[in-house]
């Protein structure tokens, strides 16, 4: 289940960064990983539970921003 919501996450952050590129408003990122999120936790149904599935993704979307911005500001120093 860790490797799946590894894998999850890893996805969430691609495909966030691809989004980046169709100059959408930087503060709406956020909203659009977490709903990215939601919606991939509900695909490969890791949980079981719908409401599990939807904690998860929310999870998975904020880890995918937190995972982010860390590494940017640890990396690049910015």
């Amino acid at each position: 289940m860790v490797l799946d919501i590894t894998i999850l996450i890893a996805l969430t952050i691609g495909i966030v960064e691809v989004i980046k590129g169709f100059e959408l408003d930087k503060r709406f990122l956020p909203i659009v990983a977490i709903v990215i999120g939601l919606v991939a936790s509900i695909i490969s149904n890791i949980g079981g539970d719908i409401i599990m599935n939807i904690f998860t993704g929310i999870g998975i979307g904020l880890a995918s921003c937190g995972l982010f911005d860390f590494g940017k500001k640890t990396v690049f120093g910015k």
